[in-house]
């Protein structure tokens, strides 16, 4: 009875590699060569009378556990590992994505690059502001079509004005 579809899985927090009627692997990222919270879940594991057998490998961060699931179900079981390790704290702090992070550090570098560049005058954002005001009031003057001119100018202020 393989339904790892229905279980909860969170990037860099764990992820159930298996589940049986009775048997759960997952490989949590806490676990990985940490010998202290290793130790820890195994005392805690021993003292809950569901599980019948357990075994965690180190270098993996990986969790076996083998419980009966006539008390228990799976979902319950993930819960009971969640709570032990205190991740479900973890799994409701906030995360950033990669390309997020790569976006900003490239907004970064050419904010910095543009400033220096122009010597001070302009940022990114300032600069970014003035273009589409400038090109905002040509375009308002010539064609005299809505939103297109009015749009820009409003996006030129709020650049301007509010802290992004």
């Amino acid at each position: 009875m393989k339904n790892n579809m229905l279980l909860p899985n969170f990037y860099g927090v764990f992820e159930v590699k298996s589940a049986t009627k009775n048997r759960l692997r997952m490989e949590i990222e806490k676990l990985k060569n940490n010998k202290v919270e290793i130790a820890n879940l195994k005392e805690n594991l021993k003292k809950i009378e569901v599980i019948k057998n357990f075994k965690v490998i180190e270098s993996l961060g990986s969790l076996t556990v083998e419980f009966d699931d006539k008390e228990i179900d799976i979902q319950f079981m993930i819960g009971i590992v969640l709570k032990l390790l205190n991740l479900d704290e973890e799994l409701l702090k906030g995360r950033e994505a990669k390309a997020k992070t790569l976006f900003k550090s490239v907004a970064q570098i050419a904010d910095i690059t543009i400033y220096n560049k122009t010597k001070g005058l302009f940022d990114t954002k300032t600069l970014l502001g003035t273009g589409l005001l400038i090109y905002g009031l040509k375009k308002f003057k010539a064609d005299m079509i809505l939103p297109g001119g009015a749009t820009l100018i409003w996006w030129s202020y709020r650049l301007l004005s509010k802290k992004l």
